[in-house]
């Protein structure tokens, strides 16, 4: 099940029926200084105990890494460019790294910027996971927690996150979005120091209701520190299913 693939170029045509070039059939297999560009879905697919380390990753249809795994390791690579051509819906999966489900996922020194959707995003029971020393920008959020819990973002450089429409529309357009998610650490990040206006958040702390919300309105032991600042925090409440929320910009 262990296998090395190194210095190639993957790309299956955007004909709709080859979904990525790498798939999760895998175990521990090692992923690195690969092109993986224009597939019609995810370029890569994780797999347990896989390292995908300093690839190129573009143009593919939906995603660039995308799955689920036991301790992934996702390293050096610059993700961009993904879902521009197929458009597919931001608030779904289309996105830079879409993991879910995921134990131990480490996401660590990655360049990830102009993708028609998320940067980083751990969705749905992901745990255990840390995104850490990443650049995100030009993407609909740069690291976003989403019903996931015992996470750390640590360290990450993120700015003008939030220019995708949908992605203000359905995370509040940050730089990092926490939403319905419990026990995460966000520290020692750099939001916005290149650039963050008015339109795009710094830190997005959302409270929303959610069937599969792991606790019910939870992130109350988030931690903001280092780096990090407000300026003009505002406290907000909705009566809709999004919830309540707390933004502010990056000072």
């Amino acid at each position: 099940n262990y296998a090395v693939i190194r210095n190639r170029s993957a790309i299956f045509p955007q004909n709709g029926d080859s979904p990525s070039a790498y798939t999760d059939w895998g175990i521990g297999w090692v992923i690195e200084n690969c092109l993986v560009h224009d597939n019609s879905n995810a370029g890569i697919r994780t797999a347990h105990g896989c390292k995908y380390r300093n690839n190129l990753i573009y143009n593919n249809g939906d995603m660039g890494i995308g799955g689920t795994a036991l301790a992934p390791l996702i390293e050096g690579n610059e993700i961009y460019g993904n879902n521009n051509a197929y458009n597919n819906n931001v608030g779904f999966d289309a996105s830079a790294i879409k993991l879910a489900l995921c134990t131990g996922a480490k996401v660590i020194g990655n360049q990830i910027h102009d993708n028609n959707g998320c940067g980083i995003w751990f969705d749905v029971g992901c745990s255990n996971f840390r995104a850490e020393d990443n650049i995100c920008y030009n993407n609909a959020v740069g690291v976003f927690s989403e019903i996931s819990s015992q996470g750390q973002i640590i360290g990450n450089t993120c700015w003008a996150n939030g220019t995708v429409s949908a992605g203000s529309i359905f995370t509040g357009g940050g730089n990092i979005v926490v939403s319905a998610s419990m026990d995460i650490e966000v520290a020692y990040n750099d939001v916005g120091r290149y650039g963050t206006s008015a339109a795009y958040n710094g830190i997005v702390c959302l409270f929303q209701n959610r069937v599969m919300e792991l606790s019910t309105r939870t992130v109350t032991d988030g931690v903001f520190n280092g780096t990090t600042t407000f300026t003009s925090a505002t406290a907000l409440s909705d009566s809709s299913d999004e919830g309540d929320y707390l933004t502010g910009n990056a000072g």
